[in-house]
């Protein structure tokens, strides 16, 4: 009898352990999508300033070529 109660409490523990393991799974997925997430809107944020800038340099670098070889 106490055999077969060990058993079962085994198994309650294993199944708590398993439950715990997937909870914690989910839990670190989430939040590593999350930062990941936050990684990207801050990249985002960072690189658009200097496209636009570099942009701006080399259409002023370009219009003054023009302007030296045209004279």
């Amino acid at each position: 009898m106490r055999e077969r109660e060990t058993v079962s409490q085994r198994k309650k523990v294993t199944l708590l352990t398993q439950r715990e393991q997937n909870i914690f799974t989910k839990t670190s997925q989430l939040v590593f999508s999350h930062a990941n997430y936050k990684n990207t809107q801050t990249t985002n944020k960072q690189t658009k300033p200097f496209a636009i800038s570099f942009l701006f340099w080399q259409l002023v670098s370009s219009a003054a070529l023009v302007i030296f070889c045209s004279f």
